[in-house]
């Protein structure tokens, strides 16, 4: 009897898999049917192969990556694997860029995100004897991040938002190929967090439901952070903070009992612990240096740097208004306006024409009949109301929203940039691109409901862009006046309106079908995404050719080729249009070259730099040589020996004691102030003063990146300064016997010693590092272990 049973019960349920599968063909005629997509190996094939359709000329070596990825991030990947795979240790400090502060204190570097260790290991494997990775494996790596954003927005939208399988693929390419992304690919950094919004916003979802799942929500928040640029971690984590507040209301006003409602609360914040503890190896380090660092103390002003004005909304109806980078762009007049035109690349959010007005149908759609059982409109009023407010925060000082978080709520006073707040506005318009190309194409009905909705919205966009191709937004902002050859930005954008608001028109009139609809759809997304313009990478110069011109420089030649190279600091002085050409040159060339634009400022460039990095003088050209610049190249190219300059190690038998700025300030600028016979400490040295004596000696024995070794014979107590940066996880041994590091100059190292003959060793050993590496460690095994156990323990009836 049971028997039949079960066979009864398999043959209803194969009928009705068999209505549902023919329901499921007549309402999605989309040429890929859902059971196809539903593998998931398929649409990750379209989105790969769609990124090497459009970035193969990285590829194959013909075009790289611009700007940023030449000045911060390739140097980075180049001394890691310099470090790592050729001298066989970590990379704890880089005294080839000598402004900078501990190089694996530095989130930025990243070099412990998975994709960043594999490039290493890559680049042993395939290029053996190479000194330099080849640019290639950072920007490839960079590159495969983007079908990974399109597969998690993918995954997401089916899983959790229920959409069909052609719709969700359409919103994943809006998502991995939007414009944001476009105009970021020189930050992999930022690429590689953004690319997994989509897999933490999934994670949180289910672990609000199953708390189980929250260790690995925790393990990739972890590795997220782990990918460099805390400020996107750090927005990405309060939004998905406010997510689980929002899911929390929502069961509130469901009148649920407080243990369901405290649940979502609970497995996020256990999420967030176990996300501190996986990024412990790098967390700790940068927090150490944080203090000390120039983002310790920014004001309003510092904070709000980046912020978009309400004139670069246009941005979301005429996505390169503002221009495009490298090639045309706005006058230099207009660039220099912080309020007005500069920043243009970052004030792109774009995601498409047609998606925008698929997500607005949606919103419109959707927002009366909200229902709990529904998650394409349980979380709308959420989504909206996000949205609006990241619009709102990424103004800046323009509102001024932003300065009630920069003033009131901790970590928001360290960042600046608050344009990418609107990151999440982007986001969830490809999350309801694809649901309102559902609500569209799965029923006529709705066409026909909401058909003046859609004509009014491309009116809408038809006639910004007609407005902005006439110049008259060119008039309305500074600096008032119409730029030459704008047609040729606008024009394309004007058609691509045109070309959606006739496909409305004809799809009302009955002149498509669904499938014909569907396929239109996809043309006119896929063209909009291309004229974007994946050729943002247009730099036909590499990284290599650049190194080898300038490493053809007579300054740094004869740098190359004295006695002590490490020992002697060149100091190059450009202008902006060489700025990507130089900076971060020392770390590729294993020179102490800095790369600046004045000679006042040039630790300006890395946010986490120590605060007070320069004597306090005001004489430029005494600041270069306490800081030991035998070299300058100005702008003008003319090459400066500053034959005062202070060699790599010296010994002093006078000391100044300046406990605070304004005294060190008093003592730099006293006319009498001799840097080459009296150094500036910050405490005694708890030794005698004395004179020097002909016999007194000092020589490197020893030089690595991590540890010196230093003999000295002085016949009276001295003090021996070390012409490098100071940092706390820098120790001194004198004898075997540990010393303490004095700061020297505001921000160098002097080292006391008393009279005799010492063996020196000077060691980067930091604590925190020590201590992170272990709970990164001890975290992932508490985390699988968790996972594990919670998978044996799940009810299979749940």
């Amino acid at each position: 009897m049971k028997n039949e049973e079960r066979t009864l019960n398999k043959a209803t349920g194969l009928k009705e898999k068999a209505n549902n599968n023919s329901l499921t063909a007549s309402h999605s005629p989309f040429i890929v049917r859902d059971s196809i997509l539903d593998t998931f190996r398929y649409p990750a094939a379209i989105f790969v192969l769609f990124t090497f359709a459009v970035y193969w000329p990285v590829f194959f070596r013909q075009r790289f990556f611009w700007e940023d990825f030449f000045i911060v991030d390739f140097p980075a990947r180049d001394y890691a694997y310099y470090m790592v795979a050729i001298k066989h240790t970590l990379p704890f400090w880089n005294p080839y860029n000598w402004g900078w502060s501990s190089w694996l204190a530095d989130p930025q570097t990243a070099i412990w995100y998975p994709t960043n260790l594999l490039q290493i290991a890559l680049a042993s494997i395939f290029q053996p004897s190479a000194q330099h990775p080849s640019v290639l494996w950072p920007e490839a790596m960079t590159l495969l991040h983007l079908p990974l954003a399109c597969m998690g927005m993918f995954v997401l939208l089916r899983k959790q938002f229920k959409v069909s399988g052609a719709a969700a693929l359409l919103a994943g390419l809006t998502f991995g190929f939007g414009l944001r992304m476009i105009a970021e690919q020189n930050h992999p950094a930022k690429i590689m967090q953004l690319s997994l919004l989509p897999w933490e916003c999934l994670l949180l979802m289910r672990s609000l439901r199953m708390p189980r799942l929250a260790p690995a929500l925790g393990i990739l928040l972890g590795v997220s952070f782990l990918a460099g640029q805390p400020q996107v971690f750090f927005f990405i984590a309060f939004f998905l903070g406010c997510f689980t507040l929002a899911e929390s209301f929502i069961r509130w006003k469901e009148k649920r009992v407080w243990r369901e409602v405290s649940k979502p609360v609970l497995a996020y914040s256990i999420a967030v612990l176990l996300a501190a503890g996986v990024a412990a190896i790098q967390l700790l380090p940068s927090l150490e240096l944080a203090n000390a660092s120039a983002r310790a103390q920014m004001s309003f002003s510092d904070a709000s740097y980046g912020g978009i004005h309400i004139g670069h909304l246009i941005n979301f109806f005429v996505p390169k208004f503002y221009g495009e980078n490298p090639g045309y762009t706005t006058p230099v007049s207009a660039i220099v306006h912080e309020h007005t035109w500069f920043w243009y690349w970052e004030a792109e959010y774009y995601w498409g024409m047609l998606p925008e007005i698929l997500a607005l149908l949606a919103v419109v759609a959707l927002w009366k009949k909200r229902t709990p059982d529904d998650p394409k409109s349980l979380y709308l009023f959420f989504a909206v109301a996000f949205s609006i407010f990241a619009i709102v925060f990424g103004m800046g000082k323009n509102i001024y929203l932003q300065w009630i978080f920069w003033k009131l709520v901790p970590m928001f006073d360290h960042f600046r940039a608050p344009n990418r707040m609107i990151w999440f506005a982007w986001f969830f318009g490809s999350i309801y691109t694809a649901i309102g190309l559902d609500l569209l194409l799965k029923n006529r009905d709705n066409l026909k409901k909401y058909s003046r909705f859609l004509l009014w919205s491309c009116a809408v966009f038809v006639g910004i862009n007609l407005i902005a191709l006439c110049g008259l937004f060119d008039l309305a902002f500074p600096p008032h006046e119409i730029r030459a050859e704008l047609w040729k930005l606008i024009l394309p954008s004007l058609i691509l309106s045109i070309s959606i608001t006739m496909f409305f028109v004809l799809f009302l009139r009955g002149k498509l079908t669904l499938r014909s609809a569907w396929m239109v759809v996809t043309l006119l997304i896929v063209a909009d995404l291309l004229y974007f313009d994946f050729r943002w990478y247009r730099n036909g110069l590499d990284r290599t050719t650049l190194n080898d011109n300038n490493s053809r420089i007579p300054a740094i030649q004869a740098l190359t080729l004295s006695p002590n190279p490490k020992q002697h600091k060149l100091l190059w002085l450009h202008s902006d249009s060489a700025f990507a050409k130089t900076v971060n040159l020392g770390t590729i060339l294993r020179l102490p070259i800095e790369d600046v634009q004045d000679s006042a400022g040039w630790t300006e460039f890395n946010p986490v730099r120590p605060l007070d990095p320069l004597p306090l003088i005001h004489d430029t050209t005494k600041r270069m040589e306490i800081m030991g610049i035998s070299t300058r190249i100005a702008i003008d190219g003319k090459v400066d020996s500053l034959p005062n300059s202070l060699p790599f190690l010296k010994l002093y038998h006078e000391w100044s004691i300046a406990s605070n700025d304004s005294e060190a300030r008093r003592i730099y600028n006293d006319t009498l102030f001799d840097f080459s016979n009296n150094v500036v400490l910050d405490h005694e040295p708890n030794i005698t003063e004395g004179t020097a004596a002909l016999t007194d000696t000092v020589i490197l024995s020893e030089f690595s990146e991590n540890k010196m070794t230093i003999t000295v014979r002085v016949s009276r107590p001295s003090i021996l300064l070390v012409n490098d940066l100071y940092a706390p996880s820098w120790h001194a041994t004198v004898d075997g016997k540990e010393t303490k590091i004095l700061r020297a100059f505001t921000n160098l190292r002097g080292i006391p010693i008393s009279e005799g003959e010492h063996h020196i060793e000077l060691y980067y050993d930091s604590t925190a590092f020590d201590m992170g590496w272990k709970i990164t460690l001890g975290t992932l095994a508490l985390s699988i272990l968790a996972l594990f156990i919670g998978r044996k323990q799940k009810n299979p009836a749940a």
